[in-house]
């Protein structure tokens, strides 16, 4: 097990970060391949998902619930990737992968999914915004999230 003091998702300075909840937070994706890509992160160090509390895995299911519900409102896909891949960043973590038929326009930019419905090409290529244009998309996803 690698230490919370090496690991990248152990950092307070990840972000942008979309939504807190008790267990997990909302992270923004670097790479926006695919619009509104982001992940849910686990607040505590934690390498394998099989360790996860049956408490901390009823908030995630409910967690990807809620997303998938802003996500609908705020890019429209017409699929979604779940996947805990934990590659570079052995920290448990899900990602949420929307997934487009057609390109996107949006924020000036075009983003497309050119595998589309097959398995997204590995390794993939990058889309990076302006800094400017992640806070857009984090606080869209934000704005659109339940509060229920």
């Amino acid at each position: 097990m690698n230490s919370p003091t090496d690991c990248t998702l152990c950092k307070s300075d990840l972000r942008p970060i979309i939504i807190e909840a008790g267990f997990w937070k909302l992270v923004l994706n670097w790479n926006q391949r695919f619009l509104g890509s982001c992940f849910w992160t686990l607040k505590r160090h934690e390498e394998s998902i099989t360790r996860l509390s049956t408490v901390e895995w009823a908030e995630l299911h409910s967690l990807l619930i809620k997303t998938t519900t802003a996500m609908d409102k705020c890019f429209h896909p017409d699929h979604y990737n779940y996947v805990f891949l934990q590659n570079q960043d052995r920290h448990v973590h899900m990602h949420i992968l929307p997934r487009f038929a057609t390109d996107r326009q949006d924020l000036e930019e075009t983003f497309i999914d050119p595998d589309y419905p097959s398995h997204y090409a590995i390794p993939g290529r990058n889309h990076h915004l302006s800094q400017e244009k992640y806070t857009l998309i984090a606080d869209a996803i934000a704005q659109a999230y339940p509060t229920d």
